[in-house]
């Protein structure tokens, strides 16, 4: 066999998996009435999700593809009652289709830029002082020049030994606060100034005054007076303590004042935390919160309290914020994350605020240069003219369609021709939605350039599944998933919620499943001293009252914790080996804390009152009628699996 023999045997070889596998993916695999999935479609799917199926047995092929056929027969149903048309369905669609596509458009290395910039800012703050001499982004190009020069002026005088920057800042300043601060703006990092003025405040050296820049609030000049580390981040304890709206008489602050008292006598900062802390997302960790930055949590009297905890062990008195009250201790303090660490979080920051600008500044860039656009330069001009003074009360209607300039052209994407009059509706649509304006000719600017970024954005979102497969899946899988919430809140969920006799006969009828395990009437006694609990121990026995509890032991400073209710096995404040009986109970001693309690009631197990536990009725209703509609799903649309493509699909998987 010669060698061009060989070689074309070796590619043919070559070609076969390639032809079967796309001849698979072309078979059909399912068919829901007259609709049909290809093997192709079913695999990408099941190799897509099969991650999120927790279940080992769901991940068989043949398991996997009965839930397919559950949710396909729901899309079936859906598109049977024409829930694809109804208006709401297709608004919800288009937006989500257009945020997803911005995603699609090429801003990811403008973005990963920004991040890493972020990144390194975010180790560092800065201490600055600033002069603002304002000017409205509607203001006339001769306006905005006498802005700028007068902020040069006065820069330079400032450097000449002409004037304080403290003086001036208070006498020329338009920063509301310069009268009381002399411009001096304390302590910031990276988010927390608009982005050109952070990158100034970034890029000047400590002890110098910047150039002249603008912002959307006019002219500013800084002077940057020290640089410091940020904080590192912390990882932190909590025991949090809410006000409870069931309770008008509950003292947060009380209480938190008590648990505090105790853990200076010796108890556990977190077994309290397990037993007391309203935070149950920490409590049963001890209170353990993830670990977190400067300005990460939002509740700045929280944050300074932990950042001023230096050793690890150091525990904070009581903190009140908008959660309630806490004790905070300090666990470990960190070196400063990775980039890989905080990446997901920057990305979120930098696609907001004036970074996003930036960002849409340049993609729009990208896609005019994409769809061949050029901005005509006759446009704002005109419009300047055109629009009225009514334009800066919100007022300004467009009357003057007829007139034969409106039919000038702008640009063209695709088949379709931008005009003066589609840019005139666009202004009458959105002047009243937007920051008021100074000027016609600030309006004329300002509406274009919003005009033409929108145009264009919303031509590449509403065409990019024509263009990208990958796209496609994805906002066909978001349109199904609409339609099935839509259908199952219609008839389903809406029903759960408005039917209260089906609610009521459903919970009547499966009675045995709704009842209450043996509770006890108890008050509940802890405390980190052993003795305490022995002398408390003698003195539940001899019937004293909860006041007389109190006054015996907590007198001078708290030393027991009470907690009078109904319990059942298992609740956090009682001992883990504790069975619920009559009478007081031994002293149990759980790391270090002491707890005795006395029964005042046994209560026999009976039914939980339907407003008692509605939520759980009203899963197991949901349950029922979903299982009764699927079988009715099934019986109205024919399913039909080809077990040969499926025996098919299975060997390549």
């Amino acid at each position: 066999m010669g060698k061009r023999s060989l070689l074309s045997l070796i590619f043919i070889c070559l070609l076969i998996p390639a032809a079967t596998a796309q001849q698979l993916e072309d078979k059909t695999v399912l068919s829901i009435g007259d609709q049909t999935v290809s093997a192709g479609e079913f695999m990408r799917v099941y190799k897509k999700n099969l991650n999120l199926v927790a279940d080992a047995e769901q991940r068989k092929v043949e398991n996997y593809l009965d839930l397919y056929v559950d949710y396909k027969l729901k899309v079936a149903e859906a598109y049977a009652m024409g829930l694809d048309q109804q208006d709401a369905h297709k608004t919800e669609y288009r937006k989500y289709k257009h945020k997803l596509a911005t995603t699609y458009m090429n801003v990811e290395e403008v973005t990963d830029t920004l991040m890493k910039e972020a990144f390194a800012r975010q180790q560092e703050e800065i201490l600055a002082r600033h002069i603002l001499i304002a000017a409205s982004v509607d203001d006339l190009p001769q306006d905005t020049l006498v802005a700028y020069n007068k902020a040069i002026k006065l820069r330079q005088e400032i450097i000449d030994g002409k004037r304080k920057f403290e003086q001036a800042a208070r006498q020329f300043s338009a920063d509301p606060s310069a009268p009381d601060t002399g411009g001096n703006l304390g302590w910031f990092s990276v988010f927390k100034m608009v982005y050109p003025f952070e990158t100034v405040a970034y890029n000047t050296p400590v002890g110098e005054i910047s150039q002249v820049f603008r912002t959307q609030f006019g002219y500013h000049f800084i002077e940057v007076l020290d640089r410091r580390p940020v904080a590192k981040e912390v990882t932190v304890a909590h025991i949090m303590i809410s006000p409870k709206a069931d309770d008008a008489s509950f003292d947060p602050e009380a209480r938190i004042n008590e648990l505090y008292s105790n853990i200076k006598q010796g108890a556990s900062f977190e077994e309290l935390a397990k037993q007391y802390s309203d935070d149950r997302n920490t409590a049963e960790n001890g209170g353990k919160l993830s670990r977190f930055g400067p300005g990460m949590l939002n509740a700045e009297n929280f944050e300074r309290a932990a950042f001023a905890l230096k050793n690890p062990g150091d525990m904070s008195g009581p903190v009140k914020t908008d959660f309630g009250w806490h004790i905070i201790k300090l666990i470990d303090r960190h070196e400063y994350p990775t980039f890989q660490d905080v990446e997901q979080r920057l990305k979120r920051q930098v696609q907001q605020a004036q970074r996003l600008d930036y960002i849409k500044a340049l993609s729009k860039q990208e896609l005019k240069a994409r769809y061949n656009i050029t901005s005509p330069e006759h446009v704002v001009p005109f419009f300047t003219e055109f629009l009225t003074d009514s334009i800066k009360t919100k007022t300004w209607k467009y009357t003057d369609s007829l007139n034969p300039a409106m039919k000038t052209e702008i640009f063209t994407l695709g088949t379709t021709t931008f005009t003066y009059d589609d840019f005139a509706r666009f202004i009458e649509e959105r002047h009243r939605k937007t920051a008021r304006h100074n000027t016609t000719y600030g309006a004329a600017k300002a509406f274009y350039d919003e005009f033409e970024l929108a145009t264009i954005r919303d031509y590449f979102k509403d065409h990019l599944d024509e263009e990208d497969e990958g796209f496609a899946n994805i906002v066909r899988e978001y349109k199904e998933g609409l339609l099935i919430f839509d259908l199952m809140e219609n008839e389903i969920w809406s029903k759960v919620r408005e039917d209260s006799t089906g609610l009521e006969n459903y919970y009547k009828e499966h009675l045995a499943d709704y009842q209450y395990e043996t509770r006890v009437k108890a008050l509940i006694a802890s405390t980190p001293n052993e003795a305490v609990a022995k002398q408390l121990r003698k003195a539940l026995k001899k019937g004293a009252s909860l006041s007389e509890l109190k006054e015996q032991f907590n007198e001078e400073e708290t030393q027991v914790l009470f907690s009078n209710g109904t319990y059942q096995e298992g609740h956090r404040l009682l001992p883990e080996d504790y069975k619920l009986s009559s009478g007081v109970s031994k002293v149990y001693n759980k790391a270090g804390q002491f707890t005795v309690i006395r029964t005042d009631e046994l209560l026999a197990p009976t039914a939980i009152p339907l407003d008692k536990i509605r939520g759980k009725v009203m899963g197991d209703y949901q349950a029922a009628l979903e299982a009764a509609f699927m079988e009715a799903l099934k019986a109205k649309f024919k399913v039909t699996v080809d077990q040969q493509v499926l025996q098919e699909i299975k060997a390549q998987l």
